[in-house]
């Protein structure tokens, strides 16, 4: 029963964290519409996709970190682990620069195709970068846990 509970109340602080990062992400305005760039077409999709998305995307990373971080690993499994997230790490690192090259930094104009000449230092850009090196670090520091951590006996 109590593990139900506590389940339940991480699964609801993880839909309003989905929620307050989707609404600082779209500026608070759900009628916007995300642009996709895919060859000369862009896709659009409605802001409130990113709820679903945001969701998966921080339960997934919850479970996958919580298990990397865990102690009592075999040699396989750090080889394993510390493998693939050193991968991880690699492909965030490099998606967020690719990100970085084309928006110039600014999630507006990523996200909804609006065009500026310079980076704007907002409350919006700020969240999103220091939000993404968040992630980027915890991959990062996994990979030291795991080569440091204890061997299982």
């Amino acid at each position: 029963m109590g593990g139900e509970k506590t389940s339940r109340r991480k699964i609801t602080i993880l839909i309003l964290v989905s929620i307050v990062l989707m609404l600082i992400f779209s500026n608070f305005d759900l009628t916007k519409q995300i642009h996709i760039p895919l060859g000369e077409k862009d896709w659009l999709l409605p802001v409130p996709v990113l709820f679903p998305l945001l969701f998966v995307f921080l339960y997934a990373n919850i479970k996958y970190l919580k298990f990397s971080y865990a102690e009592g690993k075999n040699i396989l499994q750090k080889i394993i682990f510390g493998t693939t997230n050193l991968i991880i790490t690699i492909s965030i690192f490099l998606v967020g620069f690719s990100f970085w090259k084309y928006s110039q930094g600014d999630i507006d104009v990523a996200f909804f195709g609006e065009t500026k000449k310079a980076f704007h230092l907002n409350f919006r850009n700020l969240f999103f970068w220091v939000f993404y090196q968040s992630v980027l670090m915890a991959y990062g520091v996994s990979i030291l846990k795991i080569m440091v951590s204890r061997l299982r006996k």
